[in-house]
């Protein structure tokens, strides 16, 4: 007969890990956590779909850098900043205000100085900077709006 050995503590801790678990990735992304728009709810993203997502985008960034290792933290940290980004629901283009060429060359080259610094002043990796960030921008833009 087989016993059971796990303590009434350790089948307690499981659920209250998962809790401080979900509700560390509510406090890091408002992308998991449900949004209203005009009225309306919308459903929330699982985690496990929030990380496929980061995943998936943070691989696509490994793939525009040419296969260039050695930046996979700073590709991980960049997808879920885009990740949430998209995950925020747009106005499908009503009322939102375009950027002009102008605005969204400053805003872009802000961006890109912020990556720059964010990815600790490596050389070399200036266009993708400038494209990663001008996506950004994009992104963030159509969310305020």
């Amino acid at each position: 007969m087989k016993r059971n050995t796990k303590t009434k503590t350790e089948s307690q801790s499981a659920p209250k890990a998962q809790s401080r678990i979900q509700s560390a990735l509510k406090a890091t992304g408002s992308a998991l956590s449900a949004r209203k728009t005009n009225g309306t709810k919308q459903a929330a993203i699982s985690p496990d779909e929030f990380n496929r997502r980061v995943a998936e985008k943070a691989y696509q960034l490994f793939e525009r850098r040419g296969y260039s290792h050695g930046n996979d933290w700073f590709d991980w940290q960049i997808a879920q900043d885009i990740v949430r980004l998209e995950c925020v629901p747009g106005k499908n283009g009503r009322g939102r205000k375009t950027l002009s060429d102008q605005e969204l060359k400053e805003m872009t080259e802000r961006k890109a100085h912020e990556l720059f610094e964010r990815s600790l002043h490596q050389k070399g990796s200036d266009l993708f900077n400038w494209l990663i960030a001008e996506e950004i921008v994009r992104l963030e833009s159509s969310a305020k709006n």
